[in-house]
């Protein structure tokens, strides 16, 4: 008998084709995804009822949102709404240490040695800036490779003898701590205060930007409050600590010494076109020793601390500075005689009304060149200090006479 062939099995019906592809599971509660609405998000797929934040626990119905690892450990993905993740993104900033090197947040890879963390390009020798990368050795404080050691030794105040510090075995980043090791630590030498470059041995610290600071040494680099409280909120600025009113006059484009270079935030004076602070301005730099007990021309009070305006080595307060006529605020241009006794000021409209010549048609200022015609006009000299010059109008030249020989030879013609 011929052997049987083995007839080939039928192929599945397409009821068993689905229910071959939907082995797959859902990603927050395990079970089968089924034939229901489903939401795909990192290759991975969950129910749309189990589509919740981790740590709220509300549905995510947004476009933005965020897949993260499980804390439990188990290795599988957890979406997160996009106000928890930007919670957790902004306690983990603030939460983050400092560079021990720049002094900026540390965050992914780091090396840790002691009570000090850098970030791996930040962790260099103090005084070569090569790479740290084998044995450590810490002098006063700093780290350094093991040749500069002697050198940084012998820079250092109050630290300890030379040999006993090459004699210490070199660190390793991110090893235990033994007790004998935390007790050569405890014996390292103290680090310096920012402000005043003097060792904090002492009383509390502060620490800001990855910068020391005595308690008493750390005030407002404006204002110059002390910041050490820990009620006052505190932001940086070229790296030096500012309270929030001050650093909202920086931001705010708000007015900078010339000298100190710091926000103005009360009295200030003006000179130059340039604005100084109460502490800069009384300074005998700027000649204020004098001028502020100096009496204005027009209240006859001190100028005191502050702007004003200076006319022919006369003094005013910016609000005393007024037309002798209008008795308007002069704010730019002004005029003054300068060859007559007349101390008062004028505002340029009311000296071309007193003093101005008119032209003869308009009856208007006359301003720059003019014609004069039939007669020679005297005009007085009044020149104007701090805006426009009154200027005369020029003398037209006299019209040239006839020479007289021509009239000879008619006379000769003429019978006798």
């Amino acid at each position: 008998q011929p052997p049987q062939q083995q007839q080939p099995t039928p192929p599945p019906k397409p009821q068993e084709q689905i229910q071959q592809q939907q082995k797959s599971c859902c990603e927050g509660c395990g079970k089968d995804l089924g034939f229901g609405t489903m939401v795909k998000a990192a290759e991975k797929e969950w129910h749309k009822e189990c589509f919740n934040c981790s740590e709220c626990k509300s549905p995510i119905e947004s476009a933005s949102f965020h897949i993260r690892t499980a804390k439990d450990g188990s290795g599988r993905l957890e979406p997160l709404c996009g106000v928890c993740e930007q919670k957790l993104r902004q306690a983990a900033i603030a939460s983050a240490p400092v560079c021990g090197g720049c002094g900026e947040m540390v965050q992914g890879q780091a090396i840790k040695i002691q009570e000090n963390v850098f970030h791996p390009g930040c962790f260099k020798c103090c005084e070569c800036q090569t790479q740290l990368t084998g044995g450590v050795c810490q002098v006063a404080g700093k780290f350094c490779c093991q040749a500069c050691a002697p050198k940084v030794q012998s820079k250092s105040i109050g630290g300890a003898a030379p040999q006993q510090q090459q004699k210490q075995q070199p660190q390793q980043p991110q090893q235990p701590k033994q007790p004998q090791q935390q007790q050569q630590q405890q014996q390292r030498t103290y680090d310096d205060c920012t402000a005043c470059n003097q060792p904090i041995t002492q009383g509390k610290s502060v620490r800001s930007g990855g910068k020391l600071y005595h308690e008493g040494c750390f005030v407002c680099t404006g204002c110059q409050k002390n910041l050490a409280g820990g009620t006052e909120k505190i932001a940086a600025y070229e790296g030096l600590p500012y309270c929030m009113p001050c650093i909202e006059v920086l931001q705010s484009g708000g007015l900078t010494c010339a000298t100190c270079k710091k926000p103005i935030t009360g009295e200030y004076l003006t000179k130059d076109g340039k604005e100084y602070c109460k502490a800069c301005a009384a300074s005998s730099e700027h000649n204020m020793g004098g001028l502020q007990n100096t009496l204005c021309t027009t209240c006859q009070k001190p100028l005191g601390i502050g702007s004003y305006k200076q006319a022919q080595g006369s003094f005013y307060h910016p609000d005393c500075f007024r037309c002798f006529n209008c008795k308007a605020v002069i704010v730019e241009n002004f005029k003054k005689h300068t060859k007559k006794p007349d101390p008062n000021i004028y505002c340029c409209n009311c000296w071309d009304d007193l003093f101005a010549k008119k032209c003869e048609c308009c009856k208007q200022p006359i301003n720059g060149e003019a014609v004069r015609l039939e007669k020679k006009i005297e005009y007085e000299e009044n020149e104007g200090e701090g805006g426009e010059d009154s200027v005369a109008p020029p003398v037209a030249p006299p019209k040239p006479q006839q020479p007289q020989q021509q009239s000879q030879p008619q006379q000769q013609q003429q019978p006798q």
